[in-house]
């Protein structure tokens, strides 16, 4: 939000016995030209005056809450759960100004915040600190309009939800299937019903146009695929075989044979004509979601709910490769013209980027605020489109990995997006029957101007690196002196501790679609402290997942000490699905040396493939510049995805960073619990 859609500038928080000291100093802010809630001038008679207050404090930018003893006392519970929004420092719309009024202390939490001094009536001085708090902030410079549609249409027609769109190839006519068990078609520029494609039993999920435009495939939860002839909305031919519903449907380039992907966790590739079955594509463990064919139609991609996507030879229906990487659903995938890249769009609310030969993730689109849905490349294999359940459509610029556009409008989500043959619009649908068509005709010439700009996008990488070992080791100390290069006795580690390594930013560092070196990029690293009691350990290999390195600290006085390092090795080689570089490190060596030869030790990391043995004291800050340095060139960073997102998130999460490095308690439990 941003101050234009603020209805108020400040609510006036406050005990109704300090009315007489709160009245005056709401007149002079108002006489001021600030717009301020008070509740006497804005509860009339018969109005319900808890929902009133909610509504002016979700209409107001800056919260100022009076303490005193009044406010402390009876009223206080009501009145503090109206300033956690305000409280959050994420929330950089809003702000929570405390205005102390008398002599009573700040209540909890409170006091963690500088307070305005209006004991007995407050000064000149402090009225101007307040007002200047209270002001609307200046506009950012170079702050643009988002990009309105060039075409909006709402389609009048279909009685539930529609669940997939589909343009015809020229651009001229839509499809659309919906929970009302029909397909229908439709003009584009007007909007215009031309007719029903009417014979499925259940819900249609998916509508797609054949190559030519004179056929369309529609899948539904009636377990079938039917072909249909646009012209005369008569089915020509049924696909079946199934017991579950379809979600998903796609055409060969060639538009002789199709794709569907369904409920029952399989792909089934089909030959159009003869409505035969050619192969069942099995591997996935949940349904299917989304099917997309090769531009030279001998391979496939299918989206599933268990969170992978799947590269199949069509020819043989062998699975090539798993893609791995999502944390949700996927519900989109898409081939790039040239085959060598896919994307695929997430319950997780991102977008990968990847490099389907090897099965690298290149990049982690971020910016969604809801289930990606849908996603699209441009003809040339420069651009992509996402669309989502946050009523948004963003145009990403593949090799950079920038967001150029949001493309604003929809009013319900997100399902289906596409390019126009000739790449210059955009089309998208909503589940409400929302159609829009976007001009998008200057993104080549304003890419090129929108990187030498000020970046609202932020490029990073993150290599999670694992401290594992025995309870008393001196984990948490080694973490400590990686990263900030101190040390301090410290308790033993009880579950998970991560703590943030920031490196230097790395000019060209990402290699993305084509190769070429990207823009600066930042690298950090995640130090994940795991507590080292025995009952804490399976619960630790559910967070080992996407490791980069590990690190296997150990004590070295321990007798038992290569039964103890074998069990955890194996432990972190069943955590984790990937291969990732281990080290091997004695700790606190300071408080007495190896009771087992160096050789043995190193014997021992040589068959288990540790690259390298380091003997460490944090509290002497000895062997940590070898530890840090073996660290570093132990990271493949290569292989870890490039995230790109928005500056404002990068500022939230330094934002939490140095909150949590201070300290700071931005909300107690019972504060929390209360809340909730």
């Amino acid at each position: 939000m941003t101050a234009e859609t603020f209805d108020y500038d400040v609510f006036l928080s406050h005990s109704s016995r300090d009315k007489t000291i709160v009245r005056p100093l709401a007149k002079r802010l108002r006489a001021d030209g600030l717009k301020v809630w008070l509740d006497e001038w804005e509860i009339k008679p018969g109005d319900h005056v808890l929902a009133k207050i909610e509504e002016g404090l979700e209409r107001s930018r800056v919260l100022v809450l009076c303490m005193s003893a009044n406010a402390f006392g009876s009223d206080w519970s009501q009145l503090e759960a109206g300033t956690f929004r305000f409280r959050d420092p994420l929330n950089k719309a809003r702000r929570f100004i405390p205005l102390r009024l008398d002599d009573a202390s700040p209540k909890g939490s409170l006091g963690q915040f500088l307070y305005v001094d209006w004991r007995p009536a407050g000064g000149e001085q402090e009225y101007a600190r307040l007002l200047d708090a209270c002001r609307p902030p200046a506009p950012p410079e170079g702050a643009t309009d988002k990009q309105e549609a060039s075409l909006a249409v709402s389609l009048k027609g279909h009685t539930d939800n529609v669940w997939s769109f589909s343009w015809s190839p020229d651009g001229r006519l839509a499809l659309t299937g919906s929970f009302d068990k029909t397909v229908r078609v439709w003009e584009v520029e007007s909007g215009r019903f031309l007719r029903m494609l009417d014979g499925h039993a259940q819900r249609v999920r998916s509508v797609a146009w054949s190559p030519d435009g004179r056929l369309a495939l529609s899948g539904s939860l009636d377990a079938t695929v039917r072909v249909w002839d646009v012209e005369s909305g008569r089915w020509l031919r049924v696909l079946g075989g199934r017991t579950i519903g379809v979600w998903s449907v796609a055409w060969s380039p060639d538009g002789r044979r199709a794709l569907s992907g369904a409920d029952d966790k399989t792909v089934r590739v089909w030959d159009v004509k003869s409505v035969c079955c050619l192969w069942v594509l099995e591997g996935h463990t949940d349904e299917v979601n989304s099917v997309g064919w090769s531009p030279n139609g001998r391979l496939a991609l299918s989206g599933s709910a268990d969170n992978t996507v799947r590269v199949w030879d069509v020819e043989s229906g062998r699975c090539l490769r798993v893609l791995e990487g999502h944390t949700g659903g996927v519900w989109g995938v898409a081939w790039s013209p040239n085959e060598r890249l896919a994307l695929s769009g997430s319950a997780d609310n991102t977008v990968r980027v990847w490099e389907v030969e090897s099965g690298r993730c290149l990049r982690v689109l971020e910016g969604h605020t809801g289930a990606v849905n849908s996603v699209a490349w441009r003809p040339d294999g420069r651009f992509a489109l996402s669309g989502a359940d946050d009523r948004s459509v963003r145009v990403w610029e593949v090799e950079s990995g920038r967001c150029l556009r949001v493309l604003e409008g929809h009013e319900s989500r997100v399902r289906t997006v596409a390019w126009s043959a000739n790449g210059r619009r955009a089309f998208s649908g909503d589940v409400k029957g929302g159609m829009r068509v976007w001009d998008l005709g200057q993104l080549d010439n304003e890419a090129p101007a929108a990187a030498g700009a000020e970046a609202d996008n932020f490029l990073y990488t993150n290599a999670k690196v694992l401290l594992v070992g025995e309870s008393g080791t001196g984990k948490t100390g080694l973490s400590r002196r990686l990263t900030s290069n101190t040390w301090q006795p410290s308790d033993s580690t009880v579950g998970a501790w991560a703590t943030q390594w920031k490196l230097d930013v790395t000019p060209g560092s990402a290699k993305p679609a084509g190769g070429k070196p990207g823009p600066v990029t930042e690298r950090e690293i995640w130090l994940w402290d795991f507590g080292g009691q025995a009952d804490q350990r399976l619960i630790h290999q559910l967070y080992m997942d996407e490791t980069a390195l590990a690190v296997l600290v150990f004590d070295g006085q321990k007798e038992d000490l290569f039964e103890t390092l074998g069990q955890w090795d194996r432990d972190l080689t069943r955590a984790t699905r990937k291969k990732f570089a281990k080290l091997l490190v004695a700790g606190r060596v300071d408080a007495g040396g190896l009771r087992v030869s160096r050789g043995e030790i190193e014997k021992f990391a040589a068959e288990r493939n540790f690259r390298t043995f380091i003997q460490t004291s944090a509290k002497m800050d000895q062997g940590c510049r070898e530890l840090k340095k073996a660290i570093l060139d132990g990271i493949d960073w290569d292989a870890i995805p490039c995230r790109t997102t928005k500056a404002l998130f990068k500022r939230l999460k330094d934002e939490i960073v140095r909150l949590k490095d201070q300290g700071r308690v931005l909300m107690r439990f019972n504060e929390l619990r209360d809340t909730l």
